[in-house]
């Protein structure tokens, strides 16, 4: 996937049928922004933000990197540079819903001023009608 890593913590479970633990992996998806992380590389991971319904983590920077060297990879972003990227996507999005919101509600506006300009045109030929001081024609009537 795509700005994602698959990564395994060995953790502990214990078997009470031999009353003994066992070394056991406990796999996560983290979050690589940069992609730079590569199959076998050891790297120390961070809880971040919720980027998707599984990943909660994020790579906080590689320990022992595994074929390619570090120079050759794309640099991983810093806590801060994180951060800061989040806020800027955040506040784009604020900007974009206001946005989105303000057409509708123009929209909406425009909408109820056309709806009341028939209303009255509609009321205006009752009127002149009932007065009987017209003829009206079927072209004239809605």
């Amino acid at each position: 996937m795509d700005k994602t890593v698959r990564v395994r913590l060995w953790g502990q479970r214990w078997e009470k049928h031999v009353s003994k633990s066992f070394k056991y992996p406990h796999y996560h998806l983290v979050h690589d922004p940069s992609n730079s992380v590569r199959q076998g590389d050891v790297i120390s991971i961070a809880a971040g933000w919720r980027s998707s319904s599984r990943k909660k983590h994020v790579v906080k920077h590689i320990i022992a990197p595994y074929g390619q060297p570090i120079d050759a990879r794309p640099p991983v972003p810093t806590e801060e540079e994180l951060k800061a990227d989040y806020v800027a996507e955040r506040v784009a999005k604020i900007k974009r819903r206001e946005a989105a919101a303000e057409e509708r509600r123009v929209a909406r506006q425009l909408e109820l001023a056309k709806a009341k300009e028939q209303r009255a045109q509609k009321l205006a030929k009752a009127q002149q009608h009932q007065q009987g001081g017209t003829t009206t024609s079927i072209a004239d009537v809605d």
